[in-house]
């Protein structure tokens, strides 16, 4: 991984003033439509997104909903190696 690119990204997500990512964030950092993150998502094609932790929550009717967050450190990196 470069040094340089790897701070020239990290800058540039220090703008957004979050430490976090949701999925809103990303699919306009790595210029994606919400439909194509679902899409990686459920081919398990995990190596197109930076490292995230999944957050699965249960609605009162019992059926679940997940939340992704995505670190600044690691989008950092991610974007710097691709």
């Amino acid at each position: 991984m470069d040094e340089e690119k790897y701070n020239f990204h990290l800058e540039q997500l220090k703008k957004y003033k979050k430490n976090k990512f949701g999925v809103s964030h990303i699919i306009k950092i790595l210029d994606f439509s919400r439909g194509t993150f679902n899409n990686i998502i459920q081919q398990n094609d995990l190596s197109r997104l930076p490292k995230f932790k999944k957050i699965e929550h249960k609605r009162r009717d019992g059926s679940t909903y997940n939340i992704y967050k995505f670190d600044i450190v690691d989008t950092a990196r991610f974007l710097a190696e691709n």
